[in-house]
């Protein structure tokens, strides 16, 4: 995966700032072996290990095919030489097909879940939650695992986007609707569960604003020495409102017991 210009990892490791908006990581893949170059390349720690597999397919034919069959001679040779190549990058191709060596490709072939999603200057209220979520991992409580020590926060910022992406997706999908007269009933349908998603990103936005408020109040009273390995969370995803609530809860403690 190419990085686009202009991008770089922020100080929530799932989330890449570029020149239109920002990029956003499911932290799943974090969690999963993945991880994000400075450069806001998505690599994962097997990547070697298929590089050297397609090197490796393509350089056994080359080689066993003119040193076990030829005869000695150099028209021999070079016809099985010729053979082993068109082998090896037969061989390669299929490799190539089975096991991309691009990371981000590899997650797709695995899964139809969500892997990334751009956030442009567009999609308002996601921007707003991206950068909520980067200014709380900017925060010295969060940089040291004083607090969030488990780094739920990775999985409420990818949550609370994906839900306001959806529900932008939801708008555009019912004015939609009415332009083409649907009947009023599956109107009013859409119109309610769009209500319910606006109000619960809502309560996230406005959960998010207050562990940031408190992150800020007690940044000069935390001790800045890392916290040893900060964990993330394995991917048992709650619901990002629960989250919001255990790290409101977490960090209002911190700032009043400080």
């Amino acid at each position: 995966m190419t990085a686009a210009p202009g991008a770089e990892v922020t100080a929530l490791p799932s989330l890449i700032r570029t020149d239109s908006g920002y990029r956003i990581f499911n932290p799943r893949l974090l969690a999963d072996g993945y991880a994000l170059t400075p450069a806001g390349t998505l690599v994962h720690r097997h990547d070697g290990w298929f590089a050297g597999l397609a090197i490796g397919v393509f350089v056994a034919p080359t080689v066993a095919l003119p040193v076990f069959l030829a005869d000695g001679g150099v028209w021999s040779i070079a016809l099985w030489l010729v053979l082993g190549v068109l082998g090896g990058l037969a061989l390669a191709g299929v490799e190539a097909a089975l096991c991309p060596g691009d990371a981000l490709v590899r997650h797709r072939k695995r899964t139809t879940e969500e892997a990334e999603l751009a956030v442009t200057r567009e999609h308002k209220q996601a921007s707003r939650l991206c950068a909520l979520g980067e200014r709380i991992a900017k925060s010295a409580a969060w940089r040291t695992g004083a607090f969030d020590g488990e780094r739920r926060l990775e999985r409420l910022v990818w949550g609370a986007v994906l839900r306001a992406r959806r529900l932008e997706e939801s708008k555009e999908d019912y004015s939609e609707d009415k332009r083409l007269g649907l009947d009023a009933e599956s109107r009013a349908v859409a119109r309610r569960a769009i209500a319910e998603a606006e109000q619960v990103l809502g309560e996230l936005e406005g959960r998010l604003r207050v562990i940031k408020e408190a992150a800020d109040a007690v940044e000069f009273k935390v001790d800045p020495a890392p916290r040893a390995n900060p964990r993330r969370r394995a991917p048992d995803w709650a619901d990002p409102v629960q989250d919001a609530e255990l790290l409101q809860l977490e960090i209002t403690t911190m700032r009043d017991y400080l």
